[in-house]
C-alpha cells in the first residue's frame, strides 16, 4: 500500500505561537483525498519537533509519497523539510502546496531542487489523482495529473476553485497522527471557500451544515472536543448556513461551544436593508441557541475610511450584543516602523467601537519596509535584523490601555442577560452566562445554581460540569474530582479533565505528607 506523508512545520521561531505552530486546516481534506485513493495516510504537524526528531520520524516511516504544508511564513522550513524528506526517503514523490505556491511557483522550484512537482491551487482534486497515479507508476506518474506545477513547463495552471465542498471526501483524522495535540490542531472547522479572483470574485463555495455538524460530532466522540471554530470567508452571508448548522447540532446533542470567523461585509445590511438586518437576526439567534458563544472579525488596519469601518464595527457590535453573542477581533497591522502614531490611534478607535472581549494582533510587514535581495544559488535570504513579534509587542503595549477598557465593558451584564430571557434567548446557555456573571460578582453559591440548572437542560453537555469544576477549584476539592468525572461521563475523553484529574490524583499524597495546602502547586485548566 502506498504511504503517504503530509507535513507542516512551522517558523522556527514561531514554534510556542499557536497561529503558527497549529496544522493548517487544509491538511485533514487532503487525508481524506488520500486516503480515498486507498494508501495509507500519516497526517504529520512536526512544529513542536526537533529536526533530529523530524528526521528520526521520516526515517521510521520511509514514505513513498509526501505533501508538505507550505506557506509565507514557513518558506525556509517547509524547504529544510523536503531536504530531510530526500535524504532520508531518496525514492519518495516529494511535492508542496500551500498559499505562497500560486503566486511563486516557478521560484521555488528552482529553490526547492528536491521537490518533483508543486501543487497550485486547492489540491483534494490533484492530490488524490497523484496518489493513484504514484501507486501505479511511481514517479512517473506525475505527468498525468492536472493541477501541478512541473520543471520546464511555462505559467501557472491552478486547478479551478471548487463549487461544492460536500462533493469532496470529508476531512479525515482517523489515520495516524504524529505531533498533532487536537485540542490545539483541530479545532478548526473549515465550512467556506473563496472562489474566482479579486478582479473576478464568485461567491464562495459553502458546506451544508450537516456535513459541517457531522465532523464535529465525529471530533467530540474521537477526541472529546467541546470548542471549536468555524472558518471561511463570508461565513454569515448566506443567511441559511447557520440555522442549518445550529438545528443539525441541536438534533446530535452536541453539546459544543463554538465561534464564527465572519467578514465585517457579512454583518452588514446589503440590498434591502430591513429584510437582510431580520435575516441576519435570525441567522444568529439559531446559532447562538446551538451553542455559539463568539464572533471573530477579520479586519485590516488602513484598508478603508476609518471613519467609515468606526460606524460598521459599532452598528456589528450591537447586531451581535443582541443576538447574545461576544465579538472578537483579529487585527493585521501594518509595520509600525510606518506611520505608527497614525496607526495606533486608528486601531485605538476600531477597539473602542466594536468592544470586544479579546483583540488578537498579527504584524504584516509591507514589501517596501525592508526590501530584501533575490538570494543567490538557492539560498535562503537572511532573516530581517529585528524580530516582527517585538514589533507586535510594542503594538500591543501602546493598546493594552484600550483593551481593558473594552474588555471591562464588553462582558454582558444583568440588563443585557435580562433582555435575553425577555425575547426568549433562554436555555442552557443563558444560565451558563448568568452564572459567569454571579462567579465574578463574587457570588459562587448562585453561580453554581445557574450551573446546576444549565446541567438539567442539557444533561449531555459537559460545559456546567467544567463551569462547576472551575468554581469548586479554589475551595472544594471533592467538589471538583466530582465534576471533573461528570465532564469525562459525558465525553470520554475529553483531554483537559482527564490530566487535570491526574493532577489532583497526584498532588494529595503529596499534600499529605509535607502538609502544604492543596492549590498551592502549578494548576493546568480545564
Amino acid at each position: 500500500m502506498l504511504k503517504v506523508l503530509l507535513a507542516y512545520r512551522c517558523p522556527d521561531e514561531g514554534f510556542d505561537d499557536p497561529r503558527f505552530a497549529a496544522l493548517p486546516s487544509g491538511l485533514p481534506w487532503l487525508a481524506a483525498s488520500a486516503r480515498e485513493s486507498g494508501a495509507e495516510t500519516t497526517v504529520a504537524n512536526f512544529s513542536r519537533l526537533s529536526w533530529k526528531d523530524v528526521e528520526r520520524f521520516v526515517g521510521e516511516l520511509k514514505p513513498d509519497l509526501v505533501g508538505v504544508s507550505a506557506w509565507p511564513a514557513n518558506k525556509k522550513e517547509s524547504g529544510r523539510l523536503l531536504r530531510v524528506c530526500r535524504k532520508l526517503a531518496p525514492e519518495s514523490v516529494l511535492v508542496a502546496g500551500g498559499p505562497i505556491v500560486d503566486i511563486r511557483a516557478h521560484e521555488l522550484l528552482r529553490r526547492w531542487g528536491e521537490a518533483d512537482a508543486l501543487i497550485a491551487g486547492e489540491g483534494e482534486l490533484a492530490f488524490g489523482r497523484l496518489c493513484a497515479e504514484v501507486r501505479e507508476a511511481g514517479r512517473e506518474g506525475i505527468e498525468r495529473v492536472e493541477g501541478l506545477v512541473r520543471r520546464g513547463e511555462a505559467g501557472v495552471r491552478a486547478a479551478a476553485p471548487l463549487s461544492e465542498l460536500d462533493g469532496l471526501p470529508a476531512p479525515r483524522t482517523d489515520g495516524a497522527l504524529a505531533g498533532v495535540d487536537p485540542q490545539r490542531d483541530l479545532r478548526w472547522v473549515v465550512a467556506t471557500r473563496p472562489r474566482g479572483t479579486a478582479l473576478n470574485p464568485s461567491p464562495p463555495a459553502l458546506r451544508s451544515g450537516r456535513s459541517i455538524a457531522k465532523e464535529v460530532v465525529g471530533l467530540r466522540k474521537r477526541f472529546g472536543l467541546v470548542d471549536f471554530s468555524l472558518l471561511g470567508p463570508g461565513l454569515v452571508a448566506d443567511r441559511s448556513l447557520l440555522p442549518a448548522l445550529a438545528g443539525e447540532l441541536q438534533a446530535a446533542k452536541a453539546g459544543a461551544r463554538w465561534e464564527l470567523t465572519a467578514e465585517l461585509a457579512d454583518l452588514l445590511p446589503r440590498s434591502e436593508p430591513a429584510r437582510d438586518r431580520a435575516l441576519l437576526r435570525d441567522a444568529l439567534l439559531d446559532a447562538a441557541a446551538a451553542g455559539c458563544r463568539r464572533v471573530r472579525l477579520c479586519l485590516e488596519s488602513g484598508s478603508a475610511a476609518v471613519t467609515r469601518r468606526r460606524q460598521d464595527l459599532a452598528a456589528a457590535s450591537e447586531t451581535l450584543r443582541a443576538a447574545g453573542l461576544l465579538p472578537v477581533l483579529s487585527l493585521r497591522v501594518g509595520d509600525p516602523e510606518l506611520g505608527a502614531g497614525e496607526e495606533i490611534e486608528e486601531l485605538r478607535g476600531l477597539v473602542r467601537a466594536l468592544r470586544p472581549v479579546e483583540c488578537e494582533l498579527e504584524i504584516r510587514i509591507r514589501p517596501e519596509a525592508a526590501p530584501a535581495p533575490e538570494p543567490a544559488g538557492g539560498e535562503e535570504p537572511e532573516a530581517r535584523t529585528e524580530d516582527p513579534r517585538l514589533r507586535l509587542e510594542r503594538v500591543a503595549e501602546a493598546l493594552e490601555p484600550t483593551l481593558r477598557e473594552a474588555r471591562r465593558s464588553a462582558r454582558p451584564g444583568p440588563r443585557e442577560l435580562e433582555a435575553r430571557r425577555v425575547r426568549g434567548g433562554g436555555g442552557a446557555w443563558l444560565e451558563l452566562d448568568w452564572g459567569d456573571y454571579r462567579a465574578a460578582s463574587g457570588d459562587p453559591a448562585e453561580a453554581e445554581r445557574h450551573y446546576r440548572a444549565a446541567a438539567e437542560i442539557e444533561p449531555w453537555s459537559p460545559h456546567p460540569w467544567l463551569r462547576l469544576a472551575k468554581l469548586a477549584a479554589r475551595r472544594d476539592g471533592e467538589g471538583e474530582v466530582a465534576a471533573l468525572r461528570e465532564v469525562l461521563h459525558r465525553v470520554p475523553e475529553h483531554g483537559g479533565a482527564r490530566e487535570r484529574l491526574e493532577e489532583l490524583r497526584r498532588e494529595r499524597p503529596r499534600a499529605r505528607r509535607g502538609g502544604r495546602r492543596r492549590g498551592g502547586g502549578k494548576h493546568s485548566g480545564t
